[in-house]
């Protein structure tokens, strides 16, 4: 990381840690009780998971519960289907992929398979069979999110990317669920979108991206193969502990090898760190709380309370300002509540992010000179 960066520690450890112990027991526990009453509960069934400590496709075929687990995965895969049942949804997102992918795991034929019959991985089908076909969810992030992952072919590879794929997905579902893994996921989704940026700016002063430069190492196609040399530029930032978002791709890995040296690497990683700074993410995070904020005050049924409470509760994601006034980030015209542009919400951004320890006391002067353009 950027010795100069403003981000502390504390941040970066955040974005590393895992999303499964952001989530309380409580909420495992109501999610538990969903699966059982929702998806087995016609059968009266329990879930079961295979147990077998290796890997071995005979074992698990060999299993007294082996038809029982199978069966269980037919119904996981019909009650993940039937959000897709309309026709909307099903002109928008391609679920052919998801499909091919339930057939290869309820009729096995490797060992790797196995993953998905054991808690690690059938319990994630679970949470994502319940969770988006949860109608308290917002019912267009359930979409984006599977528009997402199901846009490439990533459930058509092997079965470790389609393992990341179902965690992926199964925490991004649960973040619609949860205020602390949102702020999480969009931190996270920061840091992946400047990481994208990085990947396709000229190193150099060269004609060509980073990621063209790559695929002209290895003498393919910019068409076909810039997207596996941007996640080969994304899986080398992770391994210096960039929280980024990035599936596992074997093509990618691939490319890497017919580097000379790492020269181009070092710019990579280098220019990523320089571009990840506090005043990029606090305009970021202006934005995105800008657009959620005019959603919810342009709702007509909202009253100003209700407004309030709401707002306040997607403020207190990001942390505690205690010298906050509503008048810094809404005006009042005509007894209708009104969003200031996005710049207003830059000083209560910092506050948050300093209380919540995630950057350095040196940005105060910062604040000082944001106050001064307002």
């Amino acid at each position: 990381m950027d010795e100069d960066t403003l981000f502390t520690e504390a941040f970066f450890a955040y974005l590393n840690t895992d999303p499964e112990k952001i989530i309380t027991a409580e909420e495992k526990k109501a999610l538990d009780d969903q699966i059982k009453k929702q998806i087995y509960g016609l059968s009266e069934l329990d879930s079961i998971y295979y147990t077998g400590l290796n890997n071995n496709l005979a074992q698990l075929q060999g299993h007294p519960n082996y038809s029982q687990l199978q069966n269980q995965l037919y119904i996981i895969s019909n009650y993940i289907q039937s959000f897709f049942s309309d026709m909307t949804i099903q002109s928008e997102i391609p679920s052919l992929g998801l499909l091919k992918f339930f057939e290869r795991i309820t009729q096995p034929q490797s060992d790797h398979v196995t993953i998905f019959y054991k808690e690690t991985g059938k319990k994630k089908l679970e949470e994502i069979a319940v969770l988006l076909n949860d109608e308290t969810l917002d019912i267009l992030q359930r979409k984006k999110i599977m528009q997402e992952f199901l846009a490439n072919d990533g459930f058509a590879q092997c079965i470790d990317n389609c393992y990341f794929l179902v965690n992926e997905i199964n925490l991004r579902l649960k973040s619609l669920k949860n205020a602390k893994t949102k702020i999480y996921h969009l931190l996270r989704d920061y840091i992946t979108n400047v990481a994208y940026e990085v990947a396709a700016r000229r190193p150099f002063a060269l004609p060509r991206t980073y990621q063209e430069i790559l695929c002209d190492l290895n003498s393919v196609s910019t068409v076909s193969h810039e997207l596996h040399a941007r996640n080969y530029f994304l899986m080398y930032a992770k391994e210096y502990r960039f929280p980024v978002n990035v599936l596992k791709d074997v093509i990618a890995e691939n490319m890497g090898k017919v580097f000379p040296d790492f020269r181009l690497r070092r710019s990579y990683i280098h220019e990523l760190s320089t571009s990840l700074t506090a005043d990029h993410l606090i305009t970021y995070l202006s934005e995105q709380y800008h657009k959620i904020f005019l959603q919810i005050a342009a709702d007509t049924q909202n009253t100003y309370p209700v407004i309030q409470r709401k707002l306040s509760a997607k403020l207190d994601e990001l942390g505690v300002d205690e010298n906050f006034n509503w008048h810094e980030i809404l005006y009042f015209q005509d007894e209708t509540t009104l969003v200031k542009a996005e710049e207003s919400f830059r000083i209560t951004i910092t506050e948050r992010l300093i209380q919540k320890n995630w950057l350095k006391e040196g940005i105060s002067d910062w604040i000082v000179m944001s106050e001064k353009k307002l």
